[in-house]
């Protein structure tokens, strides 16, 4: 379950804190599902973002945070038209004090051991979201004592956070999936990544995971909001899309080393997706 596991260091052993700045389009602005032990919060700033998390899907507007818990899986995609937001990543560790005093015990320690959940989605919390503008600008900048200005600020946003009630009991989510439901998406979505350049049918994929073509066709849309196929099929084109941009493959030999048995048919998805065919969205990357 590798690819879909996050590889990537997200800061230094030193200073544990990134934040990505991201700008997508629709389709091929998607970033695909995955999952990390760092909490990631983002901040819209253009445009309607569609997150997934933990199979709840969620839109969020310029202004909004989404609070995205370690080791969940999640994926965002734009929804229409342009979309930027920022991306803060950090392990919960990494605003623990090394003295167990009381602020590490109330507050610190029960969401580091998921006692307290943080909030799927906030919207309507102009002050929160200009806490973590300022981070942004800070880290930007990088003033001295950026690293303790950033610390200092998300202990900031956690205090109000407190003060307003946003945080959750664990014992009282309702979008908490068990860990055995999570790891068996984990490894349908790693299956179908390792093989996705051969044929593969919902049948063959079913009883890869013992259960009925029947039942893995419902479970299959109800955890990913698209059918087996259409998955299968989106998943190969961005895979396309990215051999278009960075090699210098035939269109033939993406087609066929991206899963698809007929070029017409490829360029006949690739179009209906993307809005234009292979060679034209190659000519438009490179321009």
């Amino acid at each position: 379950m590798q690819e879909f596991l996050e590889s990537v260091k997200h800061g230094t052993p030193f200073y544990p804190f990134q934040i990505y700045h991201m700008d997508i389009r629709p389709f091929t602005g998607i970033v695909n599902y995955h999952w990390h032990p760092e909490l990631e919060i983002l901040l819209i700033q253009e445009g309607v973002l569609t997150v997934v998390d933990n199979q709840v899907t969620r839109k969020g507007s310029p202004g909004d945070l989404f609070f995205i818990m370690p080791e969940h899986l999640h994926a965002m995609r734009a929804s229409e038209g342009r979309v930027r937001y920022e991306a803060f990543l950090f392990p919960l560790s990494f605003l623990s004090f090394a003295l167990f005093d009381d602020v590490q015990s109330r507050y610190l320690a029960p969401l580091i051991q998921k006692k307290l959940l943080f909030p799927a989605h906030v919207t309507g919390k102009e002050q929160l979201s200009q806490i973590f503008e300022q981070i942004s600008a800070e880290n930007a900048a990088k003033a001295p004592a950026y690293q303790l200005a950033t610390k200092t600020l998300l202990l900031s946003a956690l205090c109000r956070m407190f003060r307003e009630n946003l945080f959750i009991p664990a014992k009282d989510s309702k979008t908490e999936v068990s860990q055995e439901h999570l790891n068996l998406l984990r490894e349908i979505l790693t299956y179908l990544s390792d093989n996705h350049r051969r044929p593969l049918s919902l049948e063959e994929v079913a009883g890869q995971f013992h259960l009925s073509p029947k039942y893995f066709s419902r479970f299959f849309r109800q955890n990913f909001g698209k059918t087996f196929t259409e998955y299968l099929n989106d998943y190969r084109i961005l895979q396309a899309c990215e051999l278009l941009s960075d090699t210098d493959e035939t269109v033939l030999s993406i087609a066929l080393s991206c899963g698809f048995e007929n070029v017409s048919y490829f360029i006949r998805r690739f179009k209906g997706a993307i809005g234009c065919t292979p060679g034209e969205y190659r000519k438009s990357r490179r321009s």
